[in-house]
């Protein structure tokens, strides 16, 4: 069967689970923690799912401490039927694809906002405009990137605004080599 398939649907099993219980926002953060932790940690990755010989309940702790806190009740016990049903070569994809289907069910949006310099209330100021426009709570991610000289990129969903001074000089660059090359 396909891994995705697979995937997403202990991943609609985990939503449906904590979706009317106080701690479905709980579970969704814990989720979000353990697979960036074991994007960034290879060997957290590998000791999860390539170590057979090692208990169940030795995971589960070692994913907790990954975690930085206990796991939720309703989170443990998934995960425990993860490993129990030995698809845990899966969770990375599970992980993914629940923080995917919460996001969509609670109407949540992720952005990226790339600034030249500290921005105060940039941020609050574009989750605020947008909101109400997509129905939805946003969530932007702000990086700082001195290249851009001024200004902003704004990026969420599948929409790119680029606002920043360094994008503004390109075109004027390349308008003027177009010009330039119709003189010639």
């Amino acid at each position: 069967m396909n891994s995705g398939i697979i995937a997403a649907r202990y991943a609609r099993a985990l939503v449906k689970y904590v979706k009317d219980k106080e701690s479905a926002h709980k579970v969704y953060i814990q989720a979000q923690q353990l697979a960036y932790q074991m994007v960034e940690v290879p060997h957290l990755r590998d000791f999860i799912q390539k170590h057979a010989f090692v208990g169940d309940e030795k995971k589960l702790a070692v994913m907790e401490e990954a975690i930085g806190e206990p796991m939720v009740p309703e989170f443990r016990k998934f995960i425990s039927l993860v490993l129990d049903r030995k698809r845990i070569d899966f969770l990375m994809l599970i992980l993914s694809s629940f923080v995917d289907q919460y996001e969509r069910e609670k109407g949540i949006m992720k952005g990226t906002l790339i600034v030249s310099g500290p921005s105060d209330g940039l941020v609050e100021q574009l989750e605020k405009i947008l909101a109400p426009v997509n129905h939805s709570t946003i969530c932007l991610h702000t990086i700082e990137d001195p290249s851009l000289i001024g200004g902003f990129i704004f990026e969420i969903d599948n929409t790119r605004v680029d606002a920043s001074v360094r994008h503004k000089l390109e075109l004027i660059r390349n308008n003027l080599v177009r010009i330039n090359n119709r003189i010639v």
